[in-house]
């Protein structure tokens, strides 16, 4: 099961409730934390750090304590990502705990302490950078200024959310309706972004692509 991790903007999203990012989620993967690691008796023999523990009587059911002891392995992966001296780059991860993998995409260059990341760890978790063309920083800044174009009246957009496309190379503006002018529509949200926007109307299949615009957006009609 891979489970995706995106900074707390209403789960990597803007909506019209949160236009600031409020930072990156320092938590772990998962909510299941791991069973106590104390001795439980003399008979206990000491367990080397890549051994499953011990069945905790305590977990919910269908979780077992060696899916819990894997998901340990891949937050600390995880975690001491997030102690890297520069998190600016950071664009979002995603793991598997079965497999035992971690894919941290990632804008530019990640610094030293993230990318010694990269391999797999004596644990046997297997760690992957993929360099993405924007941040998590940059897709909420370039929500923040669609929204504030919303706001002043530079648009005529009803936008309702903004967050980033799967391969982090634009923004998705979700719009409560359906428009004849998306096309335009597009490529003025772009201008503004400054970024590649993708436009999702609110209960229609269709989403075509706006191309940054160097030009300043048009005012609404």
């Amino acid at each position: 099961m891979a489970v995706s991790l995106l900074p707390c903007v209403a789960v990597g999203a803007m909506s019209l409730m949160l236009l600031t990012a409020c930072g990156p989620q320092s938590g772990s993967v998962g909510e299941l934390s791991g069973p106590s690691t104390a001795a439980t008796g003399s008979a206990e023999a000491t367990r080397e750090s890549n051994s499953p523990p011990t069945p905790d009587p305590g977990l919910p059911s269908g979780v077992s304590a060696e899916r819990v002891h894997k998901q340990d392995l891949v937050d600390d992966v995880v975690e001491q990502m997030w102690r890297s001296s520069d998190t600016s780059g950071y664009a979002t991860s995603t793991v598997d705990i079965d497999a035992l993998t971690v894919e941290i995409m990632w804008r530019g260059e990640p610094p030293a302490d993230v990318k010694r990341l990269e391999g797999t760890t004596k644990d046997g978790v297997r760690v992957s950078i993929v360099k993405v063309p924007y941040s998590q920083n940059e897709i909420d800044a370039a929500g923040a200024r669609v929204f504030r174009a919303r706001f002043r009246g530079q648009t005529s957009a009803q936008v309702t959310a903004t967050y980033a496309n799967k391969a982090f190379d634009g923004l998705v503006v979700e719009i409560s309706s359906a428009r004849r002018d998306l096309t335009a529509l597009a490529d003025q949200l772009a201008a503004i972004a400054q970024m590649p926007v993708t436009i999702k109307p609110g209960g229609a299949s269709v989403e075509l692509d706006g191309a940054p615009d160097p030009q300043p957006p048009p005012a609404a009609s």
